[in-house]
């Protein structure tokens, strides 16, 4: 396994000018899958800024800095970049972070995927429609917003059906619909 980072050669050299660590790292989340890569870029000299929702996650443990943000809130983490003036944006083990770090890399002119490819790939309805809209193979899918929704079309399917949760927390509200529909 490795990992590629790359920096920003201008800031790199307006921080040598200003006399502090060249390289500045954001992470999105700090759980315990994603402290081997903290630990990892540490080691590459890495100055570590991680945001996470958690504010007891077990990476904060191993960063610089620590900012208690939703890795989904592109707005107020590219807000945290800004004002740390990062040298790369790293989504590392988190899907639902992967297009807060491309808008923010984006945002800033710093590498990375563009933002819009990330986001469709990180979205299972637009990534479905984007299938077959290009007539690609593709299960017959479709996201619902809420219970209602789904209950008055789940009719209409024909079983089994699979039912999966874009936000685990929502497990509950949903049980009595999967035990009645899924097989």
């Amino acid at each position: 396994m490795f990992y590629i980072f790359t920096i920003n050669l201008e800031r790199y050299f307006e921080k040598q000018k200003w006399g502090y660590s060249m390289k500045r790292l954001l992470l999105l989340g700090g759980s315990t899958q994603q402290i081997p890569v903290i630990k990892y870029a540490k080691k590459q000299g890495y100055d570590i800024i991680l945001c996470d929702y958690l504010p007891d996650n077990p990476g904060q443990n191993y960063a610089d800095k620590f900012y208690c943000v939703s890795t989904t809130d592109k707005e107020a983490i590219l807000e945290v970049a800004q004002k740390e003036n990062v040298d790369g944006v790293v989504a590392y083990a988190s899907n639902p972070a992967a297009p807060t770090a491309a808008y923010v890399a984006e945002k800033m002119g710093l590498p990375t995927s563009p933002y819009k490819p990330v986001e469709l790939l990180t979205n299972k309805d637009k990534f479905t429609a984007f299938l077959a809209e290009h007539n690609l193979c593709t299960p017959k899918a479709k996201g619902y917003g809420s219970i209602e929704e789904a209950k008055k079309d789940i009719e209409r399917l024909r079983v089994p059906v699979l039912i999966k949760l874009l936000k685990y927390r929502y497990k509950e509200q949903w049980k009595d619909v999967m035990s009645c529909y899924c097989f």
